[in-house]
């Protein structure tokens, strides 16, 4: 909760008494679940209201890059690579569910591929980016949220996601 919570805090407001114009932070995919009983999820969560709610001012472009499952340096990167060494099935989180998993570095590059869009009349537009589109293409059409709030995607259709707060 420091970290997540206080510390995203002490950032956007050390970043809008600097004029820093623009911050990106790091979420997680689990920031979309409405309620999640795990302390992580939530305070992630927690975090992207606090963006959105800063957002609101019109001090600072926010943005939050939402992490699934990166595989460089990862614990998730061991076990396929285990499991594909020993010629074994690769599990996932259920028989019928497959996740999207992605580098390090692509992560990195998202929120530059993807350029921010005019400012909504809401506080917050969050953009959907499927395991399936390619780097060049064109993000699919826009969510709007209200006040913030409007993280309900279906996580397991897309890869990293980014939040924007324009």
């Amino acid at each position: 909760m420091a970290t997540n919570v206080f510390g995203t805090r002490n950032v956007l407001q050390a970043a809008a008494r600097c004029g820093a114009g623009t911050v990106v932070t790091a979420s997680t995919g689990k920031a979309l679940r409405p309620y999640s009983p795990d302390v992580y999820a939530a305070s992630k969560r927690i975090g992207e209201w606090i963006l959105a709610r800063t957002a609101a001012t019109g001090e600072l472009r926010l943005a939050a890059s939402r992490f699934t499952h990166v595989v460089d340096n990862s614990i998730i990167g061991e076990r396929l690579r285990s499991w594909c060494a020993k010629d074994e099935p690769i599990r996932l989180h259920s028989a019928e569910i497959g996740f999207y998993i992605q580098s390090a570095l692509e992560s990195a590059q998202l929120p530059t591929r993807f350029p921010a869009t005019p400012a909504a009349t809401t506080a917050s537009r969050f953009r959907c980016v499927p395991a399936t589109a390619p780097a060049a293409s064109a993000p699919p059409k826009s969510m709007i949220g209200s006040e913030g709030t409007g993280m309900q995607a279906d996580s397991a259709s897309m890869s990293t996601n980014i939040a924007r707060y324009p």
